[in-house]
């Protein structure tokens, strides 16, 4: 990004993103997710790291510390979350590692975080500096963290305990490694890391800081406190983050010098400061999260792994494992459904065994160890030496405790301790006197007296901290005891503080000691411990209306339960006795759903034996509720009924409770039976409304449970009524509680302060759930039959229901679908409540709620939860209709009215149900293919028409009919190519159903008036030759069903005269005239196809043929192209001929534009804009022609430039092209003009106006002065096509009196400069870049093109901004558009200048006068050096203009080496002498098959080059050996000087010797850290006297010797570019004489095996320097150092080659390196057998780029390998090469490799090698040995491309005739006969059959028609089974006997079937 302030806008967009999305939830967003990690280059995406912390080191960047901030968040958050990512996969190798962070799977990973952790570091150490008032580069005068006087007690106690260690059965390698690791420890210096001294970017933050803390130290204000803190605090924050995913082995050698930068830091942040020593703790000592996961590792549990993954986020699980598509149907209905079940089954199968349902005990008893265990890595004797360094930072956590209020402070420094202590320090030692213990207790009595604020912040962590104390045998004495503890607590609960902040808190750590640690670990006495439990319990029950205290009780229950049974069972029935009339008087606090979670998991945690009887659940179950006045009191109620619902479902059997529940006869009496529902418009009463006149009938609110004056109810409809009035009363509620919330409007502040339903909408979707789960699984039978009863029966009941579930269905439609499922199982419906649901139709609101669901709108809602609750409602909808597919009416509603749903939906379970059942019935087919066809119109998207296409596929037989008239009419014309193949496929499978049914039936299901329209339509559409095999079918169809042989409304067009048979028809010059001019005049044929029928015609029949009017000039692209080929490979005169017939296209359409030329404007304005207008919009509109043409013509200028020879465009057509590119832009002008342009139209149309430009003769023609106009119009179509492409964006605006200045009429020249300026501003500012490159780039072209015209270059040329600062020149010429230079002065200003130079880099110059005065220009630039009295401030500007004057000066000489012409860099190419010399192989006979060959394959690798790897490579415009050293001797030797181009700056040898003295001493004297000026400097003396030496010039030996230093030392730098241009200046020297060459050689094969060790991947130009050397060295030097040196390296080149993560170049260096050392013979046989070995398995195993780039060397040594072989110079007897079966074997199995890789091969490389395949195969073997293995291939059904062998075939055949005759081809057609009438469909079966006779023939017409029939394939209709009869009777007339008729005609014969293609050609031979 080029622009600083997005940048950095950016970054802190990126750091706050990182902080809400955290990158350890969300692992893939951030590219942190890793996919495998079994290797060490995994691919993880560091680039975002790399890229911040290279802005941390800009200096201008160092001192914005929101800047540091940003970079050190983003920084610390991404490799947190790679670090916690990596540890989720869990590999094997972390625990074990040595190597620090190697976690993180790669070596480039530790290296970056390193350099986050060092930054770091370095920012605390600048913050130690400030803080200290200590100078930089000044040793640091902090007091050490170990001093040797005055030990403490925890140095003390370290020493002791690591001299006990040392004492103990150790082994020595852990004493020895103790003892090493403290003497590395104390040999990192402090400050080593951290050091910042030699870093300019760290000095200024230094001083940055420095000031911001002056400030803060005598200012009050809080904004100075931030900036000098916000650093700091993002620093520890980072530090802290990275502990936690690090162990000891990266921070061990780290800790002092942290905790030392700790110590400083607490004045500033003490919090802050406090938790990072905590973290660092955690680290050193294996506690911290990547410790959690080793442990977790080693226990290699499932569950536990789950456990971390878990509570770091799953983001990334969906990612990585790529899970199954859930469908809809089943996260909505059957997951929760299944998990409901589960979870019941599970608690159902534990109540038998009596055990109790715990999910969480174990877990929590397995992490509840009090003291930890040690991390990776970490022996005791190694982390003593540790501790003593926290006892600095601990003394002063304890001061601060005692001194200051924070209460989050104070916590920090317990957790400090805490954890201290959890490892096993003495807390005596550090505590003597008790003193700090002591203010901890007497802390307790101001909480008590509530004067702590945020109390419940400290309370946790203190009785934490105490508990640890408890402990005597871990500390010198007691200090407290567990009575003490809970005396502490009670006084808690005692001081009237609320429970919740204060006692419950302080419950916790006591319940987890007590039951879950010190049952195991304590040594009190038993009885003690058990009282202290009791004491403990009764607190908790008194608290059990919190359901914090119920989790404490489930965590009690199930540690008493492994201890004691008895007290278990005792301990169950006081909890139950305590839970369940608290539930019944709506005591719990059930306010959340984890309040939910505990109560359940409390009454899953109890002895089953408590619930037997279920007595007490009934009556707390049917307890009339009170209190339900209010929403929370609902809430309570409903969550009260679900959980006491599931305990009965659990515990007890359907029968048992509702015999309890008779005999109890509990009340029933205020349930919702006897209320009348009010439909009136105003708003259902909510729960509390419906059931206070009950309520209130009684003073205590409650009844008694007993009643026996209630009318008797069987307790099945009582338990039902009930259930339904809990659903009423929640839907009711939440209803209402909606319309208030709605009606009041959101509050003020945004936080809330009234009550949302959104737990009540949570127990009713649990409710509901359980109800569904009831009906589906046939439990509770009876009450679910009473419920349906009731439902049925009380119809407005369920309308009171419903309607309060669709008014609140917009903010949660879960609640209605599960309701409406519920209703559908119970088999009862409601079309209004459908209707509603899935928005069938329109209708008015029936009550007065302004809510999204009602509303007179249907169809799919913009609102997403109606339409989830549409789709899904579908879904449950479909489920009851194929409940109930004998009623009809169901199935046509659900069809006729959302047959667009069903398609999209179709493959959700339910509605694939339902179309399984609809395909199975006649009926019910006709139906949907009807709806479909009426209600589809148009498919808009490709999805939507492929899932027609799945829904239609499996329709009933009978329907086959209907369906193909779908498929065409609606489908086969539709603009995605793969719905319309889909549909082809399925119309052709159900065309030959019906043809394989009696005709009677398919009269039924396809009348004749259908057919007739089917072809009708086929044919109006122009889809008959598109699917040319299914329009044959259906003609079949015709034929066979109606009688009719061809249909009325098809015009077929057979080759030859369809009454004559093949005997009467001849195969001659007219057959073949009429089969080319019906496939080039009708469209039929493919451009390739026909371009191959027409080179087989003589010139005078081609003309004949191209000139006519009805020939389709889209084909002029393709005919071009293969003429171009033809023309360079046999100097025929093709090329010519496509070009005349192109010369009459575009002379006809010259002829047809008005004359004389104005500036085009569209809409009118002048005479001929009106005319040309009328044209374009005319019915035969031109524009069809330019679309035609313009192709054509850029191929055919493309092609001119390529032919070996100077083709020119003749004079006559010059003019034509020329006219015709201004009509492509003038055309393009009126398409944007009329708002219809495409893509497509506007890169054609500049395309061709680009390559018209670029042509030289072209581009001089259209300068002329009478063409001004063109440059006018042209400039013009350009402004308004790309202003119209950009939008919304706009042109940069010239300045004003620019605009002034250029400001004339519409065909003024000054106005084509101002909008081609504007163009050329909009280029400079970088905007191309938001087009498309095929709109861009021709743009771009056309600009330089255009710019390059007299009549606006001078314009053009000049910077806009030199008239902001006065310039005012006079406009002179002809034209009024001629300029004076630029003034030098002006040119001093940078902006102008940079202008300049990219005007001059963008049009070069245009005449030796021009450059001249660009070059006098630039130098007067250079000549303004700073001097000693230039202002400092002024230097940046002039180094900056010094520099632009450089790059443009190196410009100008670029462009001199422009061909053809100089200055040009538009049409022009730089000129490239290579070094390698073409080898003398080459010329033999051999050689020049080899290049043919080659030639071939380069063609066909330039069509498919944007199919591979990397695409098109854009190669740099100036290479390093752009000319070889052989080009500059002779041009130095050279005198004679381009007239009208700039001679090359060194034109003596003396210039050269100047270059060696001067840049000698500068190398010396330079700095060695400008590596810029150091490489250049290398590669221009080397250079020089590489030159010197080839021209015989006498160099210095002091010279030689300086340039051979500087090489040597350029080879040793730590440099890769200056490396590089070392062994490229290493190169320069080789191409000098041999005889100075020896110390090269040496130096060079020294480098090449250090660095090619295929290891190192540095730098991509590095390593093809190498390898070049490498290949220069083996050519050109047969004796080396090293003799291993040439098969080393090319061993170390093919596995380069067979590496993945070579680079194209890089690849493409190695083969052609390889490939020319095998033609310049400077390899053994032997060596080239390996070659061959290791080249076959790249081409045969290689990627599709790598087998590509690898088949020139493939064959190369292919043909070197049998160069002197018989069958390439004939001069011995084909014979001989099969007398030796074992030499024809390799050859063959080396052949072999082509085909393999044809099978297996994509279809572009398939092309690639077939095309060449043919001729390689003739070169290499006769061919009558290849014929068994080519028709082997291409009659394999494992081809996938028969079309492309069908070629080799053809020519291997043709060379087998021309070598032994027709006798040895015709035995191996006759032998293979009768395989290919075995394939199938029969289509293919033809197809081969007749590429096979047709290869075979003699006949030189039929032979011509083998592209035709090689196009056919898939295709049968009258014409292929005709050109197949008439192949087959050619071939079988020229046999020779009659045996070989007899046994031809039976092979046909018992294939043969009656209308099939077989049986026809026997009815030919019989004729």
């Amino acid at each position: 990004m080029n622009n600083k302030f997005l940048m950095l806008g950016c970054l802190e967009s990126l750091s706050l993103l990182s902080e809400h999305y955290p990158p350890v939830l969300y692992p893939a967003a951030w590219g942190c997710h890793i996919p495998q990690m079994q290797t060490s280059d995994s691919n993880i995406h560091i680039g975002l790291i790399t890229l911040v912390l290279s802005l941390a080191g800009e200096a201008p960047l160092a001192g914005d510390l929101s800047v540091q901030q940003n970079i050190l968040t983003l920084a610390s958050n991404i490799l947190t979350g790679i670090a916690v990512e990596s540890l989720r996969h869990g590999r094997d190798d972390i625990s074990t590692s040595k190597v620090p962070w190697s976690l993180l799977g790669s070596q480039q990973m530790s290296t970056v975080v390193e350099a986050v952790v060092q930054h770091i570091l370095r920012v605390l150490c600048v913050y130690t500096h400030v803080l200290e008032e200590i100078t930089p580069g000044s040793r640091p005068q902090l007091a050490p963290l170990n001093p040797q006087t005055a030990i403490s007690p925890i140095k003390r106690r370290t020493r002791a305990e690591t001299t006990g260690d040392k004492n103990r059965t150790h082994s020595p390698s852990k004493g020895d490694k103790g003892d090493n690791e403290e003497k590395e420890r104390k040999s990192s210096k402090p400050g080593a890391i951290g050091s910042f001294f030699h870093l300019p970017e760290y000095i200024k933050m230094y001083d940055v800081l420095k000031n911001a803390y002056a400030n803060y130290k005598i200012s009050l204000e809080e904004n100075t406190m931030e900036k000098l803190c916000g650093l700091l605090r993002v620093t520890l924050t980072s530090l802290g983050r990275i502990l936690e995913v690090a162990s000891m082995l990266e921070f061990g050698r780290l800790a002092e010098e942290i905790l030392q930068y700790l110590k400083v830091v607490t004045s500033l942040l003490p919090t802050l400061t406090v938790q990072c020593g905590q973290q660092l703790l955690k680290c050193l000592f294996g506690s911290n999260v990547m410790a959690l996961f080793e442990h977790l590792g080693r226990k290699g549990s499932d569950h536990h792994s789950r456990v971390p993954t878990d509570s770091m986020g799953t983001g990334g699980e969906s990612a990585n494992e790529g899970p199954e598509i859930i469908s809809l149907h089943q996260r909505c209905f059957t997951q929760p459904l299944s998990q409901l079940e589960d979870d019941l089954t599970a608690m159902s199968e534990a109540r038998q065994d009596s055990e109790p349902i715990s999910f969480t005990l174990n877990q929590r008893k397995g992490s509840s160890s009090l003291f930890k265990t040690l991390g990776r890595g970490n022996d005791k004797s190694s982390l003593s030496s540790y501790i003593r360094l926290f006892e600095p930072l601990v003394i002063k956590a304890l001061k601060l405790y005692t001194v200051s209020s924070d209460v989050i402070m104070q916590r920090s420094v317990l957790q400090l301790l805490i954890h201290l202590v959890q490892i096993r320090v003495n807390y005596c030692l550090l505590d003597s006197d008790q003193i700090f213990i002591g203010y901890v207790i007497k802390q307790f009595e101001y909480i008590e007296e509530g004067q702590i604020k945020s109390a419940e912040e400290l309370i946790p962590s203190m009785f934490r901290f105490l508990v640890l104390l408890s402990y005597e045998r871990h500390h010198s004495k007691s200090i407290i005891g567990v009575p003490k503890i809970m005396q502490l607590c009670d006084g808690l609960m005692a001081s009237g503080q609320p429970p919740l902040s204060h006692c419950i808190l302080a419950l916790q750590p006591l319940v987890e000691d007590l039951f879950l640690v010190r049952s195991t670990t304590s040594t009190t006495d038993q009885r003690e411990l058990d009282t202290q439990r009791e004491v403990l319990c009764s607190m908790l029950l008194r608290l059990a209306h919190y359901h914090q205290v119920l989790r404490l009780i489930s965590l009690v229950l199930g540690a008493t339960m492994e201890s004691n049974r008895e007290r278990w069972r005792k301990l169950s029935r006081q909890v139950i006795d305590t839970l369940l009339p608290l539930l019944s008087k709506l005591q719990v606090n059930l306010d959340s759903e984890d309040s939910l979670a505990a109560v359940e998991e409390v009454m899953n945690g109890v002895c089953p034996s408590v619930y037997r009887p279920v007595d007490c659940v009934l009556k707390a179950l049917f307890t009339s509720p009170c209190e339900l006045e209010s929403t929370v009191g609902v809430e309570r109620w409903v969550g009260s009924v679900l959980l006491l619902l599931r305990s009965l479902i659990t515990h007890s059997t359907p029968e048992l409770v509702l015999a309890r529940l008779e005999e109890l006869g509990l009340s029933m009496d205020y349930v919702h039976s006897d209320v009348t529902s009010d439909t009136s418009p105003g708003p259902t009463p909510s729960g509390s409304e419906a059931l206070s006149p009950q309520v209130g009938d009684h003073a205590s609110g409650f009844r008694d449970p007993l009643n026996v004056t209630q009318p008797e109810t069987l307790p099945q409809v009582a338990m039902a009524r009930f259930l339904l009035e809990v659903v009423r009363v929640s839907v009711s509620e939440i209803r209402s509680v909606r319309l208030s919330l709605l009606n009041s409007g959101p509050p003020p502040d945004g936080k809330g302060g009234q009550h949302t339903p959104s737990l009540l909408v949570h127990l009713s979707h649990h409710l509901l759930l359980t109800l569904l789960h009831l009906t589906i699984s046939g439990q509770w039978r009876d009450v679910i039959t009473s419920l349906k009863d009731i439902c049925s029966r009380e119809s407005e009941l369920m309308e009171e229901i419903s309607e309060a579930l669709l008014s609140v269905s917009g903010w949660y439609p879960p609640l209605t679908l599960l309701w409406c499922k519920l209703m559908t199982c119970l088999d009862l419906t409601s079309q209004n409540l459908w209707t509603r649901v899935l928005r069938t139709c329109q209708r008015k609101s029936v009550t007065s709620i302004s809510s999204p669901v009602v509303s007179e709108a249907s169809g799919p809602s913009s609102c997403l939860p109606l339409e989830f609750l549409r789709r899904c409602g579908l879904l449950v909808f479909s489920e009851f209709v194929v409940r109930h597919m004998q009623e009809g009416e169901w199935l046509t509603w659900l069809v006729v009215q959302h047959i667009s749903d069903v398609v999209i939906l179709h493959k959700e379970p339910p509605i694939s149900t339902l179309i399984q059942s609809i395909h199975s019935s006649p009926a019910a087919s006709a139906l949907l293919i009807q709806a479909i066809h009426a209600r589809c119109d148009h498919v808009q998207k490709a999805e939507y028409g492929g899932h027609i296409i799945s829904l239609v596929s499996g329709v009933h037989i009978s329907q086959s009919g209907a369906l193909i008239t779908f498929l065409v009419e609606r489908l086969l014309a539709s603009p995605f190519l793969a719905v319309t193949r889909a549909a082809c496929s399925l119309a052709t499978q159900r065309l030959h159903l019906l043809l394989a049914m009696p005709p009677g039936q398919v009269l039924v299901q396809l009348p004749l008036e259908d057919l007739t329209k089917i072809l009708n339509y086929m044919k109006e559409n122009k889809l008959n030759k598109r699917y040319g095999q299914m329009h044959g079918l259906l003609q079949r169809l015709l034929g066979q069903v109606h009688g009719i042989a061809s249909s009325p409304c098809t015009e077929a067009t057979p080759i030859s005269p369809p009454l004559q048979g093949p005997a009467n028809t001849r195969l001659d010059l007219n057959w073949y005239l009429q089969l080319v001019r019906n496939r080039c005049t009708q469209g039929e044929g493919g451009g390739l196809e026909c371009g191959q029928l027409l080179s087989q015609l003589e010139y005078s029949e081609i003309i004949n043929i191209m000139s006519g009017k009805s020939f389709n000039t889209a084909l002029l692209t393709h005919t071009l192209r293969l003429g171009l080929t033809t023309t360079v490979q046999a100097n025929r005169d093709w090329g010519e001929c496509n070009s005349s017939v192109q010369e009459t296209h575009l002379a006809q359409v010259a002829g047809s534009l008005p004359r004389p030329h104005h500036t085009f404007t569209p809409g009118g304005g002048n005479k001929y804009s009106e005319r040309v207008c009328k044209l374009l919009s005319g019915d035969d509109g031109i524009g069809s022609v330019v679309d035609t043409l313009a192709p054509a013509l850029i191929e055919y200028l493309t092609a001119m430039t390529r032919l070996p020879w100077g083709a020119e465009i003749p004079p006559d057509s010059s003019e034509h092209i020329l006219r015709f590119a201004l009509l492509a832009m003038e055309y393009l002008h009126w398409q944007v003009w009329l708002g219809s342009v495409s893509i497509e139209v506007a890169s054609l149309c500049l395309s061709c106006v680009d390559t018209v430009l670029r042509t030289g003769s072209l581009a001089n023609l259209m300068g002329l002065s009478e063409r001004i106009s063109y440059v006018c119009s042209m400039v013009a179509a350009l402004h308004a096509a790309a202003s119209h492409l950009i939008k919304p964006r706009a042109f940069p605006s010239l300045p004003s009196a620019l605009s002034q200045c250029l400001n004339d009429g519409e065909s003024s020249p000054l106005v084509a400069c101002r909008r081609l300026m504007q163009l050329i501003s909009w280029l400079e500012a970088g905007s191309a870049r938001d087009l498309p490159a095929c709109i861009a780039q021709p743009i771009k072209g056309i600009i330089m093109g255009v710019g390059r015209m007299p009549v606006v270059n001078s314009v053009v040329r000049i910077p806009p901004d030199v008239w902001t600062l006065g310039w005012s020149p006079q406009f002179s010429g002809e034209n009024g558009t001629t300029l004076p230079p630029v003034h030098n002065d002006l040119l001093q200003e940078t902006d102008v200048l940079k202008q300049f130079v990219f005007r001059l880099e963008l049009f070069g110059w245009i005449g030796r006068h021009q450059f001249e005065e660009t070059w006098m220009a630039l130098l007067c630039v250079l000549n303004s050096t700073p001097s000693e009295n230039t202002p400092a401030e002024e230097l940046p500007f002039i180094n900056l203009s010094l520099s632009l004057a450089v790059r443009g000066i190196t410009a100008l000489l670029v462009q001199t080496l422009l061909l053809p012409l100089p200055g040009n860099p538009h049409s022009g190419h730089l000129l490239n002498i290579p070094r390698d010399k073409p080898p003398p192989y080459l010329t033999s006979k051999s050689g020049r098959k080899l290049q043919e060959i080659m030639f071939r394959l380069h063609e066909r690798l330039r069509e498919v080059h944007h199919l591979i790897k990397g695409g098109p490579r854009q190669t740099p415009s100036y290479q390093l050996s752009q000319v070889s050293v052989e080009y500059l001797v002779t041009a130095l030797n050279s005198h004679a000087e381009p007239p009208d181009s700039p001679e090359t700056v060194l034109q003596t040898a003396d210039h050269h010797r100047w270059v060696l003295e001067a840049l000698l001493p500068l190398h010396t004297l330079h700095p060695i850290e400008d590596h810029i000026t150091q490489q250049y400097i290398i590669l221009s003396t080397c250079k020089a006297l590489a030159t010197l030496r080839l021209a015989k010039q006498e160099v210095s030996s002091s010279l030689s010797e300086g340039v051979v230093h500087i090489v040597e030392g350029g080879l040793k730098s730590g440099q890769v570019s200056v490396r590089t241009c070392a062994v490229q200046g290493l190169l320069y020297l080789l191409q000098g004489p041999p005889e100075e060459s020896p110390p090269l050689v040496m130096l060079a094969a020294n480098y090449i095996l250090k660095y090619n060790d295929g290891k190192s991947r540095e730098c991509e130009s590095h390593e093809v320097a190498v390898w070049e050397v490498w290949v220069y060295l083996v050519e050109h030097y047969e004796t080396l150092p090293d003799p291993t040196l040439p098969s080393t390296a090319l061993h170390m080149a093919l596995s380069t080659a067979a590496t993945s993560s070579t680079t194209p170049r890089l690849l493409h260096q190695v083969l052609r390196g390889v490939e020319r050392l095998v033609l310049v013979q400077q390899l053994s046989s032997n060596t080239v057998e390996v070659i061959f070995k290791l080249v076959m398995d790249l081409v045969l195993n290689g990627s599709p780029s790598t087998s590509l780039a690898a088949l020139p060397l493939f064959i190369t040594a292919l043909y070197a390998n049998v160069r002197n072989n018989a069958a390439l110079t004939h001069d011995i007897a084909q014979e001989d090469m099969s007398s030796d079966p074992e030499t024809l074997l390799l050859v063959m199995e080396k052949l072999s490799v082509f085909f393999d890789r044809i099978r297996v091969g994509y279809p572009h490389e398939a092309g690639v090698i077939a095309g060449l395949l043919g001729p390689c195969l003739l070169d290499i073997l006769p061919a009558s040995q290849i014929l068994n293995k080519v028709i082997t291939e291409y009659i394999s059904s494992h081809q996938p491309h028969p079309h492309l062998l069908a070629s080799t075939l053809f020519q291997v055949f043709e060379g087998a005739i021309s070598e032994s005759g027709e006798g040895l081809v015709q035995e191996w057609v006759l032998l293979s006969l009768s395989n290919f009438t075995q394939r199938s469909p029969i289509s293919l079966a033809v197809w081969c059959l007749t590429c096979f006779f047709i290869a075979a023939s003699s006949n030189r017409w039929l032979r011509a028609a083998f592209p035709y029939v090689q196009a056919r394939l898939g295709k049968l209709d009258a014409r292929d089974i005709q050109i197949f009869c008439l192949s087959a009777s050619h071939f079988r007339q020229s046999l020779a006997t009659e045996d070989q008729k007899a046994k031809f005609a039976a092979v046909f014969q018992a294939v043969a079937t009656p209308g099939s293609p077989f049986q026809e050609l026997l009815d030919c031979i019989k004729d």
